[in-house]
Formats: structure tokens, C-alpha cells, sequence
């Protein structure tokens, strides 16, 4: 059967921006929000960063690796389960964030 190989490309440059633009949520997060503005991290902004630090790590295997078929929607499945559990991690947090608890 013919494959485009256009498409497998393209598979490969989506992993790779993925990973690019999770590299760039962490270092933005570590060298402006931590050092430029010296604002330290909550444990809920560290589990934030571990979650696109998996997703960025599958992305790039992802983009290295190339898959096609079963293998491709395995590594979609998993990227999207990741985000779903980075979104779980950071919506309570955004609430945190804009409405802080009464402290006194």
C-alpha cells in the first residue's frame, strides 16, 4: 500500500513542537518567573512542570521515533492523557491563584 511520505513528516515536526514548546514553558518558568522575578514555585507549579516535562520527553521520543499506525495513536493517547492530568493539576490552581483563601 502506498504511504505519503509527506504525512510522516508531519507527524514528526508536530512531536517536535510540542517538545520545543514545552522546553520553553519550563525555561520560561525557571529563568523569568524563578529568577528574574524571583517568585518561588508552589508544589502545584512543580507538579505543572513535571507534567510538561513528560509531555515534552514523549515528544521528543516521539518525534525521534517516527511512529506510524497503532504506534501513532499510542503516543497521542498518552500526550493527551498527560495534558488532561497537567489540566487537572492547573485549574485548581488557576482558582488558587485568582480567589486565595482567607488566611486570619
Amino acid at each position: 500500500m502506498w504511504e505519503n511520505p509527506a504525512r510522516h513528516w508531519i507527524v514528526r515536526a508536530t512531536f517536535a513542537a510540542i517538545a520545543v514548546l514545552c522546553a520553553a514553558f519550563i525555561l520560561t518558568a525557571i529563568y523569568y518567573f524563578q529568577d528574574e522575578l524571583g517568585l518561588d514555585p508552589c508544589p502545584m507549579c512543580i507538579l505543572s512542570r513535571y507534567t510538561f516535562i513528560a509531555i515534552g520527553t514523549l515528544a521528543l521520543v516521539g518525534a525521534l521515533h517516527g511512529p506510524r499506525g497503532a504506534a501513532l495513536k499510542g503516543y497521542a493517547v498518552v500526550v493527551a492523557l498527560l495534558a488532561a492530568v497537567g489540566i487537572g493539576i492547573s485549574a485548581p490552581h488557576s482558582y488558587l491563584e485568582h480567589f486565595p483563601p482567607a488566611v486570619g
